[in-house]
């Protein structure tokens, strides 16, 4: 029941509410409710349902929603709709859901309209629909709501619903965008950056990557580090690169974590450090990037940041051989091969004793370290009582690459 004396008690009570002055709106909220008043109803359900000036009471939260939805009042409707398709207070009930968000949409509530678009999307609570989906992603966009312009421009890019068209997409991936919606941002940036859908623009393609990144967005990040490091629509800065990559890294970005560690092994950037290198080139690693793991192997060969340690050098170039890397594996059929060498020379020889010197110690010790890996720690011991001179060049590196990574689907 509405009348225009509580309806200013209620923008006053409102007021109160949207200040944060909890405690002196929920009194004014729940006597205009008492009354009647819709918007009350629902605005002291939420403070109810959050404790907010008032204690905690699902079952009074709820009350009172249905009180203002039963009065056709629209925000409420969504606000029970919310409730039943997360399961809030209420036994997750995806059918109930998009009925009480057909009931807002019909009256115009733009988060009911993308909420009931994502149910016909999905096929939650209602036959899956992709054009009946664009349909109420597009009321809600038209009328500004943020992810339902985000959820537009995805239907245009798949071409769900409605026939692909990558200019549309670019068109809504901007307006959400142009709001701050983080991966609008991240995806129109990959837009410009690829000329899809708009003429390719690096410096455009910066600055959103720019403006996602500050949201703390990794792989935004990461691309950003990119365009300072290759000078892609900025000028090329490798200080500006470090730093972004670090950000990244931060996060747990592995290839952040492995070309951070690069700029750090080189000095690009910031102060050569191989012991921070190493650090990183280990991050990454552990996250199972191989060629961390690989670089992190021959650290560990050469003592290169870390303490010389040929068991851990074969245990990570081990790790990235069991992933494919090229000059993993190469290295490791290197050592298979330097043992089975070995071996034959010591049969050959018919266990007579020779000198190995200073330039094969370091393959035999590698080669030691593998067969111990392998279990042949004994049979490798008698090889090596006999001796053995056997030359072998076991050091490779992995190109530092200067590709950024490829557009993730958000």
């Amino acid at each position: 029941m509405r009348n225009a004396k509580n309806d200013k008690k209620f923008d006053k009570a409102a007021a109160l509410y949207n200040e944060k002055r909890y405690t002196e709106a929920a009194p004014l909220l729940e006597a205009l409710a008492e009354q009647g008043h819709s918007g009350a109803q629902n605005k002291i359900g939420d403070c109810y349902f959050f404790g907010q000036g008032v204690e905690q009471d699902n079952a009074k939260a709820l009350e009172w929603f249905r009180k203002a939805a039963d009065q056709k009042y629209a925000e409420a409707q969504y606000d029970l709709g919310y409730l039943y398709y997360h399961g809030k207070i209420v036994e997750q009930d995806y059918a109930k859901a998009v009925e009480w968000f057909c009931k807002a949409a019909e009256q115009n509530d733009a988060d009911a309209q993308n909420y009931l678009g994502l149910c016909c999307y999905r096929g939650e609570g209602a036959e899956q629909d992709y054009a009946q989906a664009v349909e109420w992603f597009l009321k809600a966009a038209e009328q500004g709501h943020i992810r339902a312009q985000y959820n537009l421009a995805w239907c245009y890019e798949e071409g769900r619903g409605v026939a692909q068209d990558y200019a549309a997409a670019a068109q809504w991936y901007g307006k959400a965008a142009e709001q701050g919606h983080i991966s609008a941002q991240y995806n129109l940036a990959w837009y410009y950056e690829e000329g899809r859908g708009v003429a390719q623009d690096y410096a455009a393609a910066a600055q959103w990557y720019g403006k996602a990144a500050e949201q703390g967005r990794a792989d935004a990040q990461f691309n950003l580090a990119w365009c300072y490091e290759e000078g892609k629509g900025v000028t090329q800065d490798y200080a500006a690169a470090a730093q972004w990559y670090a950000k990244a890294a931060d996060q747990g970005d592995a290839d952040a974590q492995y070309m951070l560690a690069c700029f750090y092994m080189k000095g690009k950037g910031i102060p050569q450090d191989f012991a921070k290198a190493a650090q990183w080139y280990a991050k990454a690693a552990d996250q199972g990037d191989d060629g961390a793991q690989f670089i992190l192997g021959h650290c560990y060969e050469h003592g290169k940041g870390v303490p010389q340690d040929f068991a851990k050098a074969v245990e990570w170039y081990s790790k990235a051989a069991e992933q494919g890397h090229a000059k993993a594996v190469e290295l490791m059929d290197r050592m298979n091969s330097l043992i089975a060498r070995m071996k034959d020379k010591v049969q050959q020889e018919g266990g007579s004793r020779w000198r190995v010197d200073e330039a094969v110690f370091h393959s035999r010790r590698m080669a030691e370290a593998y067969a111990k890996r392998l279990c042949m720690e004994e049979e490798m011991k008698e090889v090596y009582q006999k001796g053995g001179k056997i030359r072998a060049d076991l050091v490779y590196r992995r190109p530092l690459s200067d590709s950024k990574k490829e557009k993730k689907k958000p």
